[in-house]
């Protein structure tokens, strides 16, 4: 299989697909003028209140999102940095896990901008702040129930409630 028989029917797909999207028909009564500004009907808008809680749900989904995934690279890099790999080495991956957790969760729950009056770096800022205190206050929780998971999901958790709830702060 040659290069050109891969890279031959992609060239040709981003071709028409370009050229297809800029022929698209419009409807018969699809004018541009004008006339069809001022009629056009106002796009809906979502009142504060709404737009607050929207925010809220986005930011505790990304939140989550990013907790996992910092959760898992974090843990990646713990057992790699580790010099025991076996039982022993498993306090490196926990910890590699938390810490990867809340950077996670306190970088991608706080970059969209979304409703906010703050700026990108106090944003952030207060969700990485955020996410740390979080992350204590779950490993103070989690640290009572004496066993791995409480070590993780404790501060996963803290880190993700920590986040949503700084973040919020730059809201309404």
């Amino acid at each position: 299989m040659t290069i050109s028989r891969i890279v031959r029917p992609l060239v040709l797909g981003l071709a028409f697909a370009s050229a297809a999207k800029a022929q698209q028909l419009a409807p018969a009564a699809f004018h541009t003028g004008p006339a069809a500004v001022r009629d056009a009907p106002a796009p809906p808008q979502l009142h504060s209140q709404q737009a607050y809680f929207a925010d809220g749900a986005a930011r505790l989904v990304l939140s989550a999102a990013g907790s996992v995934a910092g959760a898992y690279m974090g843990a990646s890099v713990g057992n790699s940095l580790s010099t025991q790999h076996d039982l022993a080495g498993l306090g490196d991956v926990i910890v590699g896990a938390v810490v990867g957790s809340a950077l996670g969760a306190g970088l991608l729950g706080s970059a969209p901008a979304m409703h906010s009056r703050c700026t990108a770096v106090a944003r952030i800022g207060l969700g990485l702040l955020g996410s740390a205190a979080g992350s204590a206050v779950g490993f103070a929780i989690g640290e009572g129930a004496r066993n791995f998971g409480g070590l993780v999901y404790g501060p996963m958790a803290g880190a993700i409630i920590g986040t949503t709830v700084a973040a919020d702060l730059c809201g309404q």
